[in-house]
């Protein structure tokens, strides 16, 4: 009994053992296939790994040059903002700058000075309100010019006839005055008489000019018709010459204005111009048109006061 339960014990054993060779060499089987798993694994990694590290690199170099790129784009945008304000600045100095030279000379009185800037931005505007401003003066000033000359020139007719009695000091001071004033080298000054004719009264650089002239004949009875000022032109050559102590010269233009007191015909004049007569002389010689005929018209009559008194005295000595 005793050997038959060694056996049992035995064949028990050695169950024991061959289920533990058994699990053991299951064991060692599945890690045997585990390892050659990982080693496959492994040897899948290292094929692949530095094919990995080439597109891990090239990736890198993608990201980086993507960076850089970006960046650098960046820095540029900056940099041509940069220069485009830097520029920006030195346009707008320029423009502030003209505009204040502008200025100054329209301070100065220089009221031509214009400014050239087109922009349409705020500075455009500005300088075009400049430029209105400038033109605005410039009018007024041009205005205010040609008054001042129409006055100074009306007063230095005025005070070369004021006080003459004579026709003869009259008329010459009349013309000549006129004459002087509006750069004209000749002038004449015709009195009407009773008969309509014209008879020189005075002159002003004129040689040569008839005494006397038919009514009804010539631009001057023309003139006093139509009782206005006729400009002719285009003046033949042998027409008129204006003489100098160095030569001479064909004026270009005449200009021929009527004298009228109220509705009386007093006399007329011509002058010769060497250029033709802008608006302000031409308004200027009619201006002074009527002022003339008044004094020439108390000289007429002074001296007919002067011969009615010499005849009285003539009878009074008979």
């Amino acid at each position: 009994a005793l050997f038959q339960e060694d056996d049992r014990l035995m064949m028990t054993g050695k169950i024991i053992m061959d289920e533990l060779r058994t699990v053991t060499d299951r064991i060692k089987a599945e890690e045997a296939t585990l390892l050659k798993a990982r080693l496959d694994e492994q040897e899948i990694y290292t094929t692949y790994t530095p094919i990995l590290i080439l597109i891990a690199a090239a990736l890198s170099i993608a990201i980086s040059v993507a960076a850089y790129v970006r960046i650098k784009n960046d820095l540029d945008q900056r940099m041509r903002k940069q220069k485009e304000d830097e520029q920006k600045y030195i346009d707008t100095n320029n423009r502030v700058t003209v505009m204040e030279t502008v200025t100054k000379k329209l301070a100065s009185g220089d009221f031509a000075a214009r400014s050239e800037d087109k922009g349409e931005d705020d500075l455009g505007r500005i300088s075009d309100a400049l430029n209105e401003m400038a033109r605005a003066l410039e009018h007024n000033f041009n205005k205010l010019e040609e008054a001042n000359w129409q006055q100074t020139g009306a007063m230095n007719i005025n005070n070369a006839i004021r006080g003459e009695r004579y026709l003869k000091n009259v008329a010459d001071n009349a013309i000549s005055s006129l004459a002087t004033y509006v750069a004209a080298p000749v002038g004449t000054l015709y009195v009407v008489d009773q008969d309509m004719n014209l008879k020189l009264a005075g002159s002003y650089g004129a040689s040569g000019a008839p005494i006397e002239i038919p009514a009804g004949h010539g631009l001057m009875a023309q003139a006093i018709a139509e009782k206005r000022i006729i400009q002719v032109n285009n003046i033949p050559q042998d027409y008129i010459k204006v003489n100098s102590s160095i030569g001479n010269t064909s004026p270009k233009q005449l200009l021929i204005a009527p004298l009228t007191y109220g509705y009386e015909m007093i006399g007329v004049m011509e002058l010769a111009m060497l250029d033709n007569a802008d608006e302000t002389e031409l308004q200027f010689v009619n201006n002074n048109t009527e002022a003339i005929a008044i004094a020439i018209s108390a000289a007429i009559n002074y001296d007919r006061m002067q011969n009615l008194l010499e005849e009285t005295q003539a009878q009074a000595e008979e």
